[in-house]
């Protein structure tokens, strides 16, 4: 009885076909094991107010910007990655009456400026306060467009001129950061006070 040879023609092509689906196998383990790589890489854990992060693109104000709007709107506009277009805008207008002795209206915004740009936002739409060591996430709740961090609204023009209505987080807010993200995984933050009668800018940073 002869013996069974794994050279014949039909056994070579079974196991061509063998050694192609294990190269092909191999293949994309690589490929999936350099992206997991690549994603831990990109999404790395980010520290607001690490500003001595190397990987960072760092803003410091010298000196601070204080805007105060007053009975205009005054505006800053941030380009967080120095790439000479506008990113966001922090802005403030205040209306006051009884020849400016009585503060009518207050109102302090930040807005994107580009398809690109996002600010970290809570379950209300509030742009989210953050705090030095905080961790800003990939995964946070993103948004563009135009957000209301605080507003102030005097309840009447009659004396004794102590009655308003709220609105917005950001009152009396001292030390703190907005997180904001470009290009869909650039985190960054803006560090802020921010007051019913004026706002200040200290600095803000982007991922590299």
């Amino acid at each position: 009885m002869k013996g069974v040879s794994w050279w014949q023609p039909e056994n070579c092509k079974k196991l061509r076909t063998m050694k192609q689906l294990i190269l092909f196998i191999g293949f994309l383990l690589i490929i999936l094991g350099c992206k997991k790589d690549k994603e831990m890489e990109t999404d790395p854990l980010f520290v607001v107010g690490d500003s001595l992060n190397k990987n960072l693109i760092f803003n410091n104000l010298q000196p601070d910007t204080t805007l105060w709007g007053w009975c205009s709107e005054d505006k800053f506009i941030l380009d967080c990655n120095n790439d000479f277009k506008n990113d966001f805008e922090l802005s403030i207008y205040t209306n006051w009456v009884q020849g400016g002795l009585v503060l009518a209206s207050s109102s302090i915004k930040i807005k994107t400026l580009s398809d690109l740009a996002f600010i970290s936002i809570d379950t209300l739409m509030n742009p989210k306060i953050f705090h030095t060591k905080d961790t800003l996430k990939r995964d946070e709740n993103w948004a563009d467009g135009e957000f209301t961090l605080f507003r102030k609204m005097l309840n009447s023009f009659v004396p004794p001129f102590d009655s308003y209505t709220n609105s917005g987080i950001w009152n009396n807010v001292t030390d703190s950061y907005l997180g904001v993200m470009l290009d869909e995984n650039k985190l960054g933050w803006i560090r802020v006070d921010i007051f019913p009668t004026y706002l200040i800018i200290y600095d803000f940073a982007l991922l590299k």
